[in-house]
């Protein structure tokens, strides 16, 4: 019995891989680094506020002033950018050639209705221009016995 197990154990030791015919793993290649992608190429314009109509003569429109105006520089190719009018931030996109620009504003109507508003507005059009401004406001949610909401349209010019 006991030469079974010998030739039992002999063989299963024989089986097993030895420490000096294992091979190491080959060291992986450094990666190369990938290139750093080209700086888009900046484009710019002057956009002028020309005129903007509120929907009633009573209407108060937090809006930039008209006549106001403002610099932007967008990707030539398409892109994001923003750009501040008068008092109002507006991001957006240039795609093909098109504008497409948002904003919103909060503010409080005190003097009349001590209500708390919400305005949203937008530039939209060819770059080169003329472009449409819109702006409509509301209430924030929750709020009661307020005015009533205002829009406006108006236009504005690529200088």
């Amino acid at each position: 019995m006991g030469g079974l197990g010998l030739a039992v154990l002999g063989t299963a030791a024989a089986s097993m891989p030895s420490h000096a015919a294992v091979t190491p793993k080959p060291k992986p290649k450094p990666k190369k680094p990938k290139p750093k992608p080209k700086p888009k190429k900046m484009c710019s314009a002057r956009f002028t506020l020309v005129d903007w109509t509120p929907s009633s003569p009573t209407c108060f429109v937090d809006t930039p002033e008209k006549d106001a105006s403002a610099t932007v520089s967008y990707p030539c190719d398409g892109g994001a950018f923003s750009f501040t009018l008068g008092h109002v931030t507006f991001s957006g996109r240039v795609e093909n050639g098109i504008m497409y620009a948002s904003a919103m504003t909060r503010y409080q109507f005190e003097p009349y209705d001590d209500c708390t508003w919400e305005s949203h507005q937008g530039v939209t059009g060819p770059i080169a221009g003329p472009l449409i401004f819109t702006y409509q406001e509301n209430p924030v949610k929750g709020e009661s016995d307020c005015a009533s909401p205002c829009t406006a349209a108006g236009r504005v010019e690529a200088d």
